[in-house]
């Protein structure tokens, strides 16, 4: 899946940024510069896949 950043703004004009077909911490990455022209943000609320790469890689390091 490419990656894909979802935008929706609600009728009070809430922006939502949505980031899809991402892991880890590269999803802020992607987002960061639409963040920026949008303007300040309120509330970052990461999902589940922003945890896939960190959890893999301490799961990976505890067994090595």
């Amino acid at each position: 899946m490419p990656a894909l950043i979802m935008v929706t703004i609600s009728p009070q004009g809430e922006i939502t940024l949505e980031t899809q077909g991402l892991t880890g911490p590269s999803c802020r990455d992607v987002s960061r510069q639409l963040e920026t022209a949008l303007g300040l943000v309120t509330r970052d609320t990461p999902t589940t896949a922003f945890y896939v790469g960190e959890w893999e890689e301490t799961r990976l390091q505890e067994k090595g």
